[in-house]
């Protein structure tokens, strides 16, 4: 129960600049985030004071701001120099006007300027490919007495690694541990946009000779995946030296470079794999080196776009999540093959994982990590020079008895990978004889759960480990249930999220696709954006698609456009990826900058392309693809109608948003527009929607599409009657997935959405996961038990479009979600739906801070608490059928006030009691009809 004490603790807590913390490489206006722990109830900031400050200079004094907002405060002070280290303090004040004792972080400014580009190129070998190995460079220089700091810009054509003195180049965070960026520059539009990677390296460099060297690659410059548009890997950097002195060296990749290929990395891209032999010397990595027989680089002006800072979530190798192996087992050959068969694995051994083992010629050594995920294998081996390793890569093991007619593509036992299509998605690794090596291969990733091993000579392996690289590298949202089995619908919700959060919103990491496909993307956001701190990364994805966008503003189906070349243009839901995600991301984190800057692109899509169509909406390319029901060309016309009145809704409001009251009419009468065209085609006299299928009454529904109420209850009627002559199943492919368990919450069937969750049948979420899953996949029946594999044209067992359920878990389960006049969790809606079936304890770390909830059913009926952050207001909905129903914190609905117990009653709504609340821990009893 809350007590009514004199608080004592305010205090700001994790500082953020542009989103992260201490980051390096600001090159845009920084903005400012806080977030703040306080004790007792009500508590909230009332007024902040930031200071920027440079050493002893003062470059902005905020003053005190009477203000209650901590996100995204914009820097107004003097113009920042390049490469330099800032610091911020902040002082916030309560709500009783205490000042909170200072608190401080730092960021660095990447190249401010175009001039401190100028003289800096793009360098590669000089020979065309394909190369003997990949191409390395290298430049020594001096360091000087007296070294301040040391910050390194780097970036490739293709993903490159760098390294001072042979050490690869990284970070060190607040506790001195080095976190380096895997697979820099990432994936962008190939020939408009470019990362730098900002490195502070002052650690890595003592006084006297050092060596800056370099090695890149194929990847999404010069391989498939990036349609070759690239030619030549290259390399570009940029070092900066200051001295206590104020004096500066700079050292740039220009034709006073060495360059050769003499990389431990033979070839490596996204598709193929990675070609590692350790024999070959990285000595020329080390001062000391003769490279009087290396060659002059050329520079590469093969790139003319945007080069700048890195952009969104930094790729990173989580070692919180390194998978150790769940068994190993070592099999020659196979037995009992047939012509209808492939027979079963001949297993001779299988020892213990934590064990090391050897490995002979003719064997095969099969590891099961336990988990699908994106990444690469670690492998520790000893062996002779020469010996050569191949891993192969699976998401599933073929089965009963490798039978041709289940999709099988090997014997029992064996791993499965023949959905990768064309990628070869292999390893090769020679050893070097040194004794135990450890490898694993950084320039490339995979998407599997199983390897194989196989060897041209006796090795030992000591161990191997999976190793996840993602993007989603601040997990947020957490949810434990009372259902076994949807505690792992929502594991393989996370895991597909930590495997498809890559560089860019992949549809899949495994086959030769992995694109940001637009329409996986944008249903997902909402989900991703309770699971991680996605923000930034989705800020990213935006720049790839204003970079995508063709010049009549249509918008692509994969951005970067990458193999598919943007995947057909326009598409209904795909394109208009291009307006939900801005509105849907601005929503949760509000910022209302994602759409300031995506607006441009925004306008020239809505006004535009689809404005240059007429009524029709979007372009009929897929519909609700992979929908069990009819997905026809009537209802992907329904479909397009659909989206461009969605598309106009939420125009309307993210124009308010930005005060342009004008557009904001102008959209308002095109969705009625839309609507009217809608009634008018589709909707007959009965006030049915003409087409029965539950994606089109859903969107009729969920979009406000229909005349009257009247109609709204016949076309409710017309929903649940499908799904019920199915059995209780959703029929609904991507597009109609996303949004069928809010729409049933909207229309007051929470139990009707509760059953659907909770089906084992097919279609269903807790089939797949009935069926071994441990990622969502990209059809609800990828693999059976009873039939074995799916097509493999198109059967990827990671694909996290169908994850999006966990938006709705999140928002109606735990009752967590933003409120659309005051977004990114400012005003918190708390309305929870409960069910007997399951109830869920759950935390979800907002801009605001963290805001938990949990239930659970006991003899006194439904019982619910909440935990809410400072600096918060929360709008409660408790269900019940009268205020006499409730009680909360032992109080009778009507004895609470804000001042004495920080929450208090406002009054009855359908079927809920509402409440205000500010920040404080609340606990309810209510009876709830059921």
């Amino acid at each position: 129960m809350n007590e009514t004490i004199r608080p004592t603790i305010y205090q700001p807590v994790d500082l953020r600049v542009c989103d992260r913390t201490a980051p390096l490489g600001v090159d845009t206006i920084p903005t400012f985030s806080w977030k703040a722990i306080a004790d007792g109830i009500c508590r909230s900031q009332t007024a902040y004071q930031i200071v920027v400050t440079k050493g002893d200079i003062t470059l902005w004094d905020s003053g005190k701001v009477q203000d209650t907002r901590s996100l995204a405060i914009p820097y107004r002070g003097e113009a920042l120099e390049s490469a330099k280290r800032y610091t911020w303090s902040l002082t916030v004040w309560d709500e009783q006007g205490i000042p909170s004792e200072p608190v401080s972080a730092h960021f660095t400014t990447g190249l401010l300027a175009p001039a401190d580009l100028e003289g800096v190129f793009f360098i590669s070998h000089p020979d065309e490919p394909p190369y003997p190995t990949m191409p390395s460079f290298r430049k020594a220089f001096t360091v000087k007495e007296g070294l301040a700091s040391a910050i390194l810009f780097t970036s490739g054509l293709g993903v490159y690694e760098a390294f001072i003195d042979g050490d690869e180049v990284a970070n060190l965070d607040q506790r001195g541990e080095e976190i380096p960026a895997v697979l820099k520059p990432g994936f962008t539009e190939t020939m408009k946009r470019r990362f730098y990677n900002t490195t502070d390296v002052t650690w890595m460099l003592g006084v006297g000779e050092s060596v800056l060297s370099a090695i890149s690659t194929h990847g999404w410059w010069s391989d498939k995946a990036a349609r070759n548009e690239g030619k030549k890997p290259g390399f570009w950097a940029k070092l900066i030296l200051t001295y206590k002195d104020g004096t500066t060296d700079v050292i740039v990749t220009d034709e006073s470079w060495k360059t050769a290929t003499e990389s431990k990395v033979v070839y490596a891209d996204i598709y193929t794999g990675e070609v590692f032999d350790n024999r070959i010397s990285h000595g020329w990595m080390l001062p000391g080196f003769d490279d009087s027989a290396w060659r002059t680089p050329v520079i590469n002006t093969e790139f003319g776009g945007t080069l700048c800072a890195w952009m969104g979530s930094p790729i990173l190798a989580r070692e919180d999540l390194r998978l150790e192996a769940l068994s190993v087992e070592i099999y020659r050959g196979a037995v009992g093959a047939s012509e209808d068969a492939f027979g079963k694995i001949n297993i001779v051994r299988q020892p213990r994982c934590e064990e090391s083992f050897t490995l002979l010629p003719g064997e095969t050594a099969i590891i099961d990590f336990g988990q699908n995920f994106a990444g690469w294998e670690e492998i520790s081996v000893e062996g002779e020079a020469g010996t050569t390793l191949t891993i192969e890569h699976g998401e599933m093991v073929n089965d009963k008895g490798g039978l041709k007619s289940r999709g099988n593509d090997g014997p029992e036992g064996s791993i499965y990978n023949e959905n990768y299509r064309s990628a070869k998605a292999t390893t090769i690794y020679t050893l070097s004889g040194s004794g135990e090596e450890i490898y694993y291969p950084a320039c490339t990733f995979y998407g599997f759960r199983y390897i194989e091993i196989t060897t041209t000579a006796p090795v030992v392996i000591h161990s191997a480990v999976g190793q996840p690289v993602t993007s989603a590298d601040i997990d947020t949202g957490f949810m434990e249930t009372t259902d076994e089995h949807v505690n792992q619908l929502i594991s393989n919700i996370r895991w597909g999220m930590y495997s498809n959060y890559l560089s860019i919103p992949t549809d899949c990491p495994q086959r030769d696709e992995r694109m940001g496909w637009t329409a996986d993307t944008q249903v997902f956001t909402k989900a991703g954006a309770f699971l991680a701190d996605s923000k930034s990364f989705m800020v990213k994805f935006m720049a790839d698609m204003r970079d995508s966008q063709r010049e009549d503003g249509a918008l692509p189906g994969t951005a970067p456009k990458g193999t598919y070349n943007g995947g057909a243009w326009g598409g209904t839901g795909w394109a208009d990826a291009g307006v939900i995600i801005p509105y849907t991301i601005y929503q949760h984190f509000g910022d209302v900058s994602v759409i300031a800057d995506n607006w441009e692109m925004m306008q020239r899509y809505v006004d535009g392309f689809l404005g240059s169509r007429g009524k029709i909406g979007p372009c009929n390319i897929w519909g609700d693809w992979l929908a069990y029901e009819s997905n026809d060309e009537q209802i992907q016309s329904i479909l397009a109608v659909c989206f461009y009145a969605w598309d106009a809704l939420m125009m309307k409001t993210m124009a308010l948003v930005l005060g342009k009251k004008d557009e904001a009419e102008k959209y308002r009468a095109l969705y009625e527009q839309e609507k009217a065209y809608f009634i008018e085609q589709y909707v007959n006299e009965k006030g049915e929607v003409i087409r029965g299928e539950q994606t089109i009454c859903l969107y009729a529904l969920y979009l406000d599409l229909l005349p009257d109420a009247a109609s709204v209850e016949t076309v409710k009627t017309q929903l649940i009657s499908n799904i019920e002559s199915k059995g209780n199943r959703l029929q609904t492919g991507f597009l109609g997935t996303a949004i069928i368990l809010p729409t049933l919450t909207k229309m007051g069937r929470s139990d009707l959405a509760y059953t659907l969750l909770l089906q084992h049948d097919n279609p269903s979420w807790l089939y797949s996961v009935d069926q071994g899953a441990t990622t969502i996949w990209e059809r609800w029946n990828s693999y059976t038990k009873d039939r074995g594999f799916g097509n493999v044209s198109m059967n990827s067992f990671n694909h996290y479009a169908y994850g999006a359920v966990a938006a709705w878990m999140f928002s109606t389960m735990a009752g967590i979600d933003s409120t659309p006049a005051v977004p990114g969790f400012k005003r918190i809606m708390i309305a929870p739906k409960p069910d007997r079936r399951i109830v869920a304890e759950t935390d979800y770390t907002s801009p605001y801070g963290i805001i938990s909830t949990e239930s659970q059913w006991t003899d006194k009926g439904w019982e619910f608490e909440c935990s809410i952050p400072a600096n918060t207001r929360a709008t409660i909905e408790i269900p019940a059928a009268s205020m006499e129903d409730c009680i909360v914190e032992g109080k009778a609905v009507t004895e609470l006030t804000m001042e004495a117990d920080g929450i208090a009653y406002l009054g009855m709504g359908d079927g809920v009691l509402i409440f205000e609340a500010g920040s404080g821990e609340y606990g309810f009893v209510t009876k709830v009809n059921e």
